[in-house]
């Protein structure tokens, strides 16, 4: 794969941003779901929006899921919500923002909540 890849687990590996051109190879790479971490153009116009690379995806038999997440500010909640994709999405899933940083802060804070999750149906 030309793609940079970082498996994080078996459901789930992060990348930085992806083309048009590469969700042919993320499809015949067996990736069954992407989130999308970036915002709509953070890096100029040249940047394919969420919306043109979930129709491709789509096409493809890709679930695709829009999670933006501003550069600096990534949150408990927001890793909440990137669990729930986690859980819910198809797998394996590919998620990517500009680098793969904030994908892999979301997985944090997700294996962080998950933890908390087990440790309360322990103590419960």
């Amino acid at each position: 794969m030309s793609i940079n890849l970082t498996k994080l687990d078996e459901k789930l590996s992060v990348t930085g941003q992806i083309s048009i051109d590469d969700l042919h190879e993320i499809a015949g790479s067996g990736y069954k779901s992407i989130i999308c971490n970036r915002p709509d153009f953070e890096g100029g116009a040249d940047q394919p929006t969420s919306e043109q690379l979930k129709t491709l995806a789509k096409a493809l038999g890709i679930a695709f899921a829009y999670q933006p997440v501003e550069m600096g500010s990534v949150s408990t909640e927001q890793g909440k919500k990137f669990k729930e994709l986690i859980d819910t999405l198809p797998q394996p899933i590919l998620a990517y923002c500009a680098l793969g940083k904030r994908a892999t802060a979301l997985y944090s804070i997700a294996k962080q909540e998950a933890s908390v999750e087990q440790l309360s149906k322990f103590n419960g």
